[in-house]
């Protein structure tokens, strides 16, 4: 019979700080309830290297995409080994996966049906969506979907990743000006005292209660800065950049063909550059702190 409060917990509690979609939560949480107590303890050991390489990696946005695709193949294998380890936990393992795909086909049409709900879609990406974007376009171009009437090579990709490289710097300034924001939620919120006799459960609970104000804190902060960044999108469309090698409708084709295709990967469930500052700035030793209670 498991204890009141165990590493499950803690698992739990860490989850609800990682920023993630409520559809990604509940598929992580799912998983967690149905893991055995060695895949428990892998799952943290994977947690803790990302909050440890993160420090590095927040230097700047080049680090952070090697990161980022670093934790996606950690997490991958880790979800493949443990399907094979253990067959009761496949529902589980597919439920994340499919967490990840964020748009239906419904939501696509809409964000794509004026050049104004273009801008809106486009300036609200995360670094990560527009990072499973940029390997989409990869593997259209190498398909040959950007090629001319004739099968000849186009510039298209250069120009497509042009865009995505710009909106990820967008969202690299923008998500750490949300950080900065979020630190000072961070900082009003009890610290969990890490020793036995603190309150494991009732600092798990603060825990989970933090995450759910971080989150709503960034919902209010990104529609803010959302509607600034789409105005820089919605330049192009009033003024194309002399690096675009298509035209505007030729670009809103393309990214929308991508968009639908982006691949389900759901390893990336919880990364971000906001969480990733926010990790750095406090919610690490507070994670630390409430598995430090689990093991007393």
């Amino acid at each position: 019979m498991e204890p009141p409060f165990s590493l499950r917990n803690v698992l739990q509690a860490a989850l609800r700080c990682k920023l993630m979609k409520d559809e990604e939560i509940r598929a992580w949480e799912d998983c967690i309830d149905v893991l055995g107590d060695s895949h428990l303890s892998e799952l943290y050991t994977i947690f803790s290297s990302e909050h440890s390489e993160l420090v590095d990696a927040l230097k700047t946005l080049d680090d952070y995409l090697l990161y980022l695709h670093a934790c996606d193949n950690r997490r991958h294998a880790w979800l493949q080994k443990i399907e094979t380890e253990d067959r009761g936990v496949e529902i589980s393992v597919t439920a994340i996966l499919q967490s990840k795909r964020h748009w239906t086909g419904v939501q696509v049409d809409e964000a794509f049906k004026t050049d104004e709900s273009v801008a809106l879609f486009l300036a609200a990406l995360s670094i990560r969506d527009l990072e499973q974007i940029r390997k989409i376009i990869d593997l259209h171009d190498q398909a040959g979907e950007y090629d001319d009437d004739e099968g000849m090579v186009t510039k298209a990709r250069e120009t497509l990743i042009g865009i995505v490289a710009f909106l990820q710097e967008d969202a690299w300034e923008r998500e750490k000006k949300e950080a900065d924001a979020l630190l000072t939620v961070i900082q009003s919120a009890p610290m969990p005292t890490g020793d036995a006799t603190g309150d494991a459960t009732g600092d798990a609970t603060s825990l989970i209660d933090l995450g759910l104000s971080l989150r709503k804190a960034l919902f209010d902060l990104g529609s803010t800065h959302t509607a600034k960044a789409a105005e820089k999108v919605q330049g192009w469309t009033e003024h194309q950049p002399t690096w675009f090698t298509m035209t505007w409708e030729q670009v809103k084709a393309a990214l929308e063909s991508a968009v639908l295709t982006v691949s389900v990967s759901g390893t990336l469930a919880g990364l971000g550059a906001v969480a990733g500052h926010l990790l750095q700035g406090g919610l690490r030793e507070r994670i630390s702190a409430l598995a430090r209670e689990e093991c007393l």
